[in-house]
């Protein structure tokens, strides 16, 4: 009859930081046989947006031009960034080239080409990584429309 001795040897880290990610090699000797494990400590990092001077929260623009909205995400694994257009109402519309050719959606911006009044308001980006928590930003973009000065001639006969 033979017998099974089982050890078990625990890890714990503590505040699990992202520069604890790697490759951790547990050793275990029973004097005459050394066994070895390998894990790998994946870290995943829910998203963040970062804001900085070049990521403004008001965006003034002049009708009739292109302007660019920016919301840099990241986290671990890499956000994926969707926006919205969010009217007075407070009804997020989903924003898309099929629904409107004039929004150009890449990964870390939203290009509105050929600005009119209509697009003013507020824009939501929003960064999920398939974690729990998500990151969003609120940008407000306000069309300036030329001013036209209209003068009204009247002839009398």
């Amino acid at each position: 009859m033979s017998s099974f001795n089982q050890t078990v040897m625990d890890l714990r880290i503590d505040n699990v930081q992202r520069t604890d990610e790697g490759i951790y090699i547990c050793l275990f000797s029973t004097g005459q046989q050394v066994y070895k494990r390998k894990i790998e400590l994946n870290v995943l990092v829910p998203p963040i947006i970062y804001e900085n001077s070049s990521s403004p929260t008001k965006v003034v623009v002049q009708e009739r031009v292109n302007t660019v909205l920016h919301c840099k995400a990241w986290g671990v694994p890499q956000p994926t960034v969707t926006w919205y257009a969010v009217p007075v109402d407070g009804h997020q519309r989903l924003l898309n080239r099929i629904s409107d050719p004039q929004f150009t959606i890449e990964p870390n911006q939203l290009t509105i080409s050929n600005v009119s009044r209509e697009h003013n308001g507020l824009y939501k980006c929003v960064a999920t990584n398939g974690l729990e928590r998500t990151a969003s930003r609120i940008i407000e973009l306000d069309v300036q429309c030329k001013q036209y000065l209209v003068r009204i001639v009247y002839y009398y006969h």
